[in-house]
């Protein structure tokens, strides 16, 4: 049996230094970030990694991403933390923001699948910040969703999943961001994101910093990260007329198919439910930050609902929803 501790409340010290012990013991927690939940063990704990890898269905070909409590922390398990990356951790540590940098041999081979580098972030968290400064080793901790599935932000999605292959959930209530870290590679003179998230390319700009966008090779740009079960089709941003046009010329021709309705309010307006067509918000287009938070519990409520098809309504693409984009584009089997 798992044990589920509730802080949403208050923090329990004595649950902290329960799991704490169980981190030692090479157990398993999920434990709560700034951006989503996380499923974690001791990184330099082989056997207690490779158990990630197997709750999760996680191929070992793909690599984790190490949590750590301070910037000496990070320098202690990598090669190259230059002044790009002391710039970069200045302004976004603690937060959403992972840098991959060359890794030393502290770092068991299981958690980078065999590579040399390593992607590291300080969590924007209090409970999670203070259980890795008590073990006083930085921890292995991917997002908490079986691979393949929408991240988890709340407990009741993640232990769905999990069930009891977890011996401790965390629960701190939903994750404040909603959505994964931004990825970067640092380099020598520059930083290449190798997934959009939270903190965007203009974010990073204007510290001066140059920024490339990683080249992906075309076959390997749809991962499936964010799939649901229910076939999802993208309607490509158009002005609201076009939009409606489609909306309504699918729905006619689809009478007997249960449908979900996935966008911001703008272009939600002046469409009407009925017994097969069921509308979800986003919330305005001008509070992206509700739609990065809500965005992967209801596409999981979607799921969860069966409906025949899921019909996903564009926007323009900018700097600032570029990661709800790159998701919008990845739940999406076709174009419409």
């Amino acid at each position: 049996m798992c044990i589920i501790y509730d802080f949403r409340e208050n923090i329990n010290k004595e649950e902290v230094k329960s799991s704490i012990k169980i981190l030692k013991k090479g157990k398993i927690l999920v434990v709560p970030t700034d951006t989503v939940y996380g499923i974690c063990s001791d990184a330099t704990n082989e056997k207690a990694v490779e158990k990630i890898f197997r709750i999760k269905n996680r191929d070992k070909n793909n690599p984790l991403n190490i949590l750590v409590s301070s910037v000496d922390m990070a320098k202690k398990y990598t090669k190259n933390f230059n002044k790009i990356a002391e710039t970069l951790a200045n302004k976004f540590w603690p937060g959403a923001l992972t840098m991959v940098f060359e890794k030393n041999d502290l770092i068991p081979k299981i958690v980078t699948a065999n590579k040399e580098t390593i992607g590291v972030r300080i969590p924007d968290n209090e409970v999670t910040l203070n259980i890795i400064n008590e073990l006083n080793l930085p921890i292995a901790c991917p997002s908490a969703n079986i691979s393949g599935r929408p991240s988890g932000t709340i407990i009741e999605d993640i232990k769905s999943d999990f069930k009891d292959n977890v011996d401790i959930y965390i629960d701190c209530g939903p994750s404040k961001i909603g959505i994964e870290s931004t990825i970067v590679k640092i380099n020598e003179n520059s930083v290449e994101i190798l997934r959009q998230g939270k903190i965007t390319k203009e974010e990073i700009n204007v510290l001066g910093i140059k920024v490339k966008e990683c080249k992906i090779k075309k076959e390997n740009k749809k991962r499936e990260h964010y799939k649901i079960k229910t076939p999802s089709i993208l309607i490509y941003n158009e002005d609201l007329v076009r939009k409606h046009g489609k909306i309504k010329s699918f729905i006619s021709e689809n009478m007997q198919r249960s449908i979900a309705l996935l966008g911001f309010d703008e272009d939600l307006k002046n469409i009407e439910e009925n017994i097969n067509l069921k509308m979800y918000s986003l919330g305005s287009i001008n509070n992206l930050d509700y739609a990065m938070k809500n965005i992967y519990n209801i596409l999981r409520k979607i799921e969860n609902a069966n409906y025949d098809v899921l019909i996903v309504i564009g926007i323009k693409e900018q700097d600032k929803n570029s990661s709800i984009i790159n998701i919008f584009n990845q739940v999406c089997d076709k174009t419409f």
